[in-house]
């Protein structure tokens, strides 16, 4: 963590069995940065979401944004545009694939003439351009929660976003079972805990 700030950026895996303690261990992280200038974000994959592209990218975006699926269209593309402009990104430029992400129609209509990959390529260059800007602005703290359950886009959005970390002020932390393995886990920059089982001290 301590080297995230000096443009170092750093990735850590919690990983080990069932209850043995990986979201207690991201806990506790998170109460050691409640006093340090850093910003939090975080998101959470869950066993249903395999299939569901961008779920915990949807978690990360609407948790930091304050948006909530009950909101608005013109409470979302306010939210969204007021996001962009904090980090020094153009609105205009960029809210169209923020706002398809989040599935709203009014603002993206631009996009119906891109292909599929096109239009997820623009995603993951918005959403990393942004989450760099952020960390210009106060270092940067991603945690990612049960990741062996990530669905294959976010896995590929988040591996695109190892790629260029470690110039950055980003500290990525994420959590997942004994078995799964993160595609940038070999990264020099990166470390892995595998949590063990606690023996029974002999009476």
């Amino acid at each position: 963590l301590q080297s995230a700030p000096r443009g170092q950026g750093q990735i850590v895996g919690i990983s080990g069995e069932v209850g043995i303690g990986k979201s207690r261990h991201a806990y506790e992280f998170r109460q050691i940065l409640a006093d340090k200038p850093v910003v939090y974000l975080e998101g959470q994959c869950v066993s249903y979401g395999t299939a569901t592209p961008y779920l915990p990218v949807l978690d990360v975006l609407k948790t930091s944004w304050g948006i909530t699926d009950t909101d608005a269209t013109e409470t979302v593309r306010e939210r969204v545009e007021a996001a962009l402009r904090e980090v020094g990104m153009d609105p205009a430029a960029a809210g169209p694939y923020l706002l398809h992400l989040l599935g709203i129609k009014e603002g993206a209509e631009r996009l119906q003439a891109l292909e599929p990959n096109a239009i997820k390529a623009r995603i993951f260059e918005t959403l990393r351009q942004a989450w760099l800007a952020r960390s210009r602005q106060q270092p940067l703290v991603l945690v990612l929660e049960d990741l062996h359950w990530i669905d294959s886009t976010s896995e590929e959005l988040f591996a695109s976003l190892a790629e260029i970390l470690a110039g950055s002020r980003i500290f990525l932390l994420c959590t997942y079972r004994s078995g799964y393995q993160p595609p940038w886990i070999e990264k020099s920059y990166a470390t892995q805990m595998a949590l063990q089982p606690q023996v029974p001290a002999k009476s």
